[in-house]
């Protein structure tokens, strides 16, 4: 980590994760292996006046033995896939505007792939064994948005009353290996919103 100035700095790391193997109690197939992983990253982290926070960061994981769960049959099971790869960036900011008005937006950005997993879609056995190499991770959007907007103001009747909209938005998301549409959840975004009253005395 340096310190770029009073309110700043950028930092770099690299981490090594392990997650044991084990058997599944449903079959008598071989234990699956540990995964491990190589994990790399670069960031900025700052403050500007004592309202505003800032943070970025460009990932890259490097998988082996990667572990996918799955169902087969009705029996959930966990498999390895081999090598897979991520790389991501991320970046965070958070304002309070004023007195009255706070904003908060994240987004993050995915590019993940497996590698060579050689596996047998049940759902389509009928094309026999298919190499999934290149396609993207179980539960992997390529692109997530979180924005959000509050106003806090003091109330006539007595306490606080906080208003707040946050949108979320995530691109497509594939569940299973094989990245095939019909195992996956289109782009969407849902959106919140809430009214928060808090006493004068914070016991309501």
């Amino acid at each position: 980590q340096y310190d770029v100035n009073e309110n700043g700095n950028v930092y770099v790391s690299y981490t090594e994760g392990y997650k044991a193997g084990g058997v599944a109690g449903v079959e008598c197939n071989d234990p699956y292996d540990p995964e491990t992983v190589d994990a790399y990253e670069l960031g900025y982290k700052a403050t500007f006046g004592e309202s505003t926070t800032l943070s970025a960061a460009a990932f890259y994981y490097d998988y082996s033995d990667f572990q996918v769960s799955q169902i087969i049959g009705i029996s959930p099971v966990t498999r390895n896939a081999g090598d897979a790869e991520v790389r991501g960036f991320e970046l965070e900011l958070s304002s309070r505007l004023s007195e009255n008005w706070s904003l908060s937006g994240a987004i993050a950005l995915l590019d993940t792939e497996y590698g060579d997993f050689i596996n047998l879609d049940g759902l389509q056995a009928e094309l026999g064994f298919q190499n999934n190499k290149g396609n993207p991770l179980n539960n992997a959007p390529e692109t997530s948005l979180n924005l959000g907007i509050a106003y806090n103001t003091p109330v006539q009747w007595g306490g606080r009353l906080t208003l707040r909209a946050d949108a979320a938005y995530r691109s497509r998301t594939y569940f299973r290996e094989f990245k095939n549409k019909l195992d996956s959840q289109g782009a969407y975004t849902v959106i919140n919103l809430n009214a928060n009253w808090e006493s004068e005395d914070r016991n309501w």
